[in-house]
């Protein structure tokens, strides 16, 4: 099997976007118009580069540091626009390969939900390819969804199939910070970012698995709003007196309030 294949460089990009293929790892899509993002593609390439290689050698803690430092990066400089979405979600998908191996099946499942979530073209039979991380990962993942029963919605002031229900609720409170980019960018434009995310929560008020509900301006958002979900607790949701799975729907808007590391609110609705 070429190097190729043992990548997601096969997966579809979108239209109008630069795409480098670099050895054979991913097809790093960067938007082609703004300078900003321009700037950093060479960089962001070899970043992702890196993290593949220490994949296949198995040098599994360094892949996850590196994978962390290039969300940072991203982070840092708070790029408009949703071509980032594909590479933040290699990104996680890298990541997530790397917690696996790490034997940190838990963290290894948030993210790979979050990497669909970010480019749904990730799947996980793709996982196959990354050696004995990336297989576990995808066993694991097959039973998880083996094991899913019925998850119930909160729509339009009810759940269907439910006489009486009670929804997820979080039991600590976890205030997410704004990225130092962003909060330049919101501080400049006098804006707000805001953005809609949430997760199902098992009977156990488990997490596990992310979705986006909207996709914001500035992707980053919704990966900061993924790293506040996971650090959160919640009590299950109930059906009838019995412990269900919900899906668990989440806004966040984010502001300036006092200095770089505030939000003005960060709202959680059902």
């Amino acid at each position: 099997m070429d190097d190729d294949r043992r990548s997601f460089a096969h997966l579809p990009s979108w239209k109008h976007l630069l795409s480098l293929t670099l050895l054979g790892v991913f097809l790093l899509t960067i938007p082609s118009s703004p300078a900003t993002a321009d700037r950093y593609t060479n960089q962001w390439t070899r970043d992702l580069d890196e993290i593949h290689q220490l994949i296949k050698v198995e040098k599994y803690g360094e892949a996850e540091k590196n994978s962390r430092k290039l969300l940072e990066e991203i982070n840092e400089k708070a790029i408009q626009g949703s071509a980032l979405y594909p590479l933040i979600g290699k990104t996680m998908a890298y990541r997530a390969i790397a917690f696996m191996g790490r034997g940190e099946a838990k963290l290894a499942m948030w993210d790979f939900s979050v990497a669909q979530a970010f480019y749904p073209e990730i799947l996980p039979e793709h996982l196959d390819t990354f050696g004995p991380a990336g297989q576990k990962l995808h066993l694991r993942l097959s039973q998880s969804a083996a094991s899913t029963g019925t998850v119930y919605r909160f729509l339009e002031e009810k759940v269907d199939g439910c006489e009486e229900f009670q929804l997820p609720a979080p039991t600590n409170k976890v205030k997410p910070s704004v990225p130092r980019g962003l909060w330049r960018t919101l501080r400049q434009e006098q804006d707000e970012a805001y953005t809609k995310v949430g997760a199902e929560i098992d009977a156990a008020g488990q997490l596990r698995r992310f979705h986006l509900v909207s996709e914001s301006k500035y992707p980053t958002i919704n990966l900061e709003a993924s790293e506040e979900l996971r650090a959160t607790t919640f009590q299950p949701g109930t059906c009838d007196g019995e412990p269900v799975a919900f899906m668990y729907d989440m806004w966040m808007t984010f502001a300036i309030e006092r200095g770089p590391r505030k939000l003005e609110e960060a709202q959680s609705a059902p």
